[in-house]
């Protein structure tokens, strides 16, 4: 698993909800100065999927155009962070299936398959990261018995003998571990992999 860890940024503008009032009445000062606030967000959060330069950044462009061709409609958005962040992620789906559709023959396989492809391919990413994170709110111990277990295919009797502790200490250890990542990734689930593609939390 990638060590690197990102989240999509909670960017807090001085009087944003006067500036997308602006914003939706078409002026572009008040957009540029949206712009300049969030676009660093837009593009780390393309960096990490993409993995592109070049890529993250024709998302902040293509995000912020489709901002402003809809700037009518952030009268009613209640949380234009959120509204952003969803924004951003059709943008990078769209980018990600543009991928994929130069990089696969299709071999009869269709559009519908290259659409699941793409999805698991977001969806994987992100558990990828919150995994990561979620490994590093456990404690020292917790966190090497997991990933001897998950990631080295130990059972809590090797580990007992690798580690010179009791089985009952590793299964207690393991079992910590496993409520705990729980407790952290699920709240994710909801904003960031908002795709009909069933998770595998560990277990």
């Amino acid at each position: 698993m990638s060590s690197m860890t990102i989240r999509w940024q909670k960017v807090r503008i001085e009087n944003e909800s006067d500036l997308l009032r602006r914003t939706a009445r078409g002026e572009e000062i008040a957009f540029r100065l949206i712009f300049e606030g969030y676009r660093h967000a837009v593009y780390s959060y393309g960096m990490y999927f993409l993995k592109d330069a070049t890529l993250a950044d024709d998302i902040v462009q293509n995000v912020f155009m489709k901002t402003w061709l809809n700037r009518q409609k952030l009268i009613g958005v209640r949380s234009f962070n959120a509204w952003l962040f969803v924004v951003t992620k059709h943008c990078i789906f769209d980018a990600l299936k543009a991928q994929l559709k130069e990089q696969t023959a299709f071999n009869n396989r269709g559009a519908a398959t290259l659409t699941t492809e793409t999805e698991r391919t977001i969806l994987y990413r992100e558990y990828d990261r919150l995994v990561n994170e979620a490994l590093n709110h456990l404690t020292p111990q917790q966190k090497l018995i997991y990933q001897l277990n998950k990631r080295e295919g130990l059972n809590p009797d090797e580990i007992a003998i690798k580690l010179k502790i009791s089985p009952h200490t590793v299964k207690t250890h393991l079992g910590h571990a496993l409520r705990s990542m729980r407790k952290f990734i699920q709240p994710h689930l909801g904003s960031f992999l908002l795709f009909s593609i069933p998770l595998l939390l560990p277990s």
